[in-house]
């Protein structure tokens, strides 16, 4: 669409042209533009990789008050880093602001973002270049424009006390957390999950008793509450679980034990006893070299301690005398295990 039909369709209403204007305008601000609306009022939400400047603001509240799209009266805009929530929020009243007179250029061909337009720009048209620069004819014609914008707005007052969704935000971060804990895997991904649920609880509570979503929001207090509940046991079993593997060699307790204390122990229990009975076989000389090479670290253990785990649950499965494996050593079984494989010298 031509930089023309897009500002016209802008004019028309069209969020989706608003939306490409903007964004053609901040491209070099690293932030996203987004445009919808509710009936009558028009949602403006910028994003980026860090919190966008306050100073947005004031250039988009001029470009839409000089172009005035039909059919809206209010504009809710909400700026936000990604992944960390709102980092400011504003709210005007749209007023038209209908062009006095044309701005030419004899000289210099202008452009509407980058895109070809006719060389006749209205005032209504620069309202939104303000949000850029504009230099026409050499001559730069920003404060002209905002002179302006400030005369076609005189006389009507402006919202000087932002009002926050607080029911919008708690319905968008409730959706955003339902929608990344039906992946979530890793510790860092339930953390995520839980922030979430976290920023939509706060939102809930600060919606005021006079509020009409009241009411629901006390009703939504309880299901993202069970819901954070919910995220945050996940969050400790994926910690404790990272940790355990991150740690799979401590914690062994069976190399005093008897054989039968061993078929009734875990397999964490069982892999980490078999990394200390090879780790002190090795620092006593008693690994035949091949196997004491690949025995230096802990991950370079884990599979040889996997292998005599494997081997002492082997020579115990078919014994079912409690009596005779409660008399019988771990270490012994564990000698007996390693002779057969080759792995000790005498």
């Amino acid at each position: 669409m031509s930089a023309t039909l897009t500002l016209q369709a802008a004019k028309d209403g069209d969020t989706k042209a608003l939306e490409a204007l903007m964004n053609k305008s901040f491209s070099s601000e690293n932030v996203t533009v987004r445009v919808t609306n509710s009936g009558s009022l028009l949602k403006i939400r910028v994003s980026g990789q860090q919190p966008p400047e306050q100073s947005l603001a004031t250039k988009i509240k001029k470009g839409i008050q000089t172009i005035a799209p039909k059919g809206f009266t209010d504009v809710a805009l909400q700026a936000e880093a990604i992944g960390r929530g709102a980092a400011w929020q504003d709210k005007w009243k749209i007023s038209s602001a209908e062009a006095s007179a044309p701005i030419t250029s004899p000289q210099k061909r202008p452009t509407l973002f980058g895109l070809p337009r006719p060389i006749a720009i209205s005032v209504g048209v620069a309202g939104l270049i303000c949000m850029g620069a504009l230099t026409v004819g050499g001559v730069t014609v920003i404060s002209a424009l905002n002179n302006a914008s400030s005369q076609t707005t005189s006389g009507q007052t402006e919202s000087t006390e932002p009002e926050i969704d607080h029911w919008g935000n708690a319905l968008e971060a409730g959706e955003t957390a339902a929608i990344s804990a039906s992946t979530a895997e890793s510790e860092s991904d339930w953390r995520n999950v839980v922030s979430e649920w976290r920023k939509a609880l706060n939102s809930l509570e600060r919606i005021p008793p006079e509020s009409p979503q009241y009411s629901e929001a006390q009703a939504k207090l309880a299901e993202y509450k069970a819901n954070e509940e919910i995220a945050h046991t996940r969050f400790i079993e994926a910690r404790d679980l990272k940790r355990a593997e991150e740690e799979w060699y401590k914690g062994g307790t069976l190399h005093q034990a008897n054989t039968l204390q061993w078929k009734n122990a875990s397999s964490a229990n069982k892999l980490a006893t078999s990394a200390d009975m090879l780790a002190a076989l090795g620092n006593d000389g008693q690994l035949i070299p091949e196997i004491a090479a690949k025995a230096r670290t802990p991950e370079d253990i884990k599979p040889l301690a996997q292998d005599l785990a494997n081997g002492i649950d082997a020579l115990l499965m078919e014994i079912s005398d409690e009596e005779y494996l409660a008399d019988q050593q771990v270490s012994d079984a564990a000698v007996l295990v390693l002779t057969v494989a080759g792995w000790i010298q005498f």
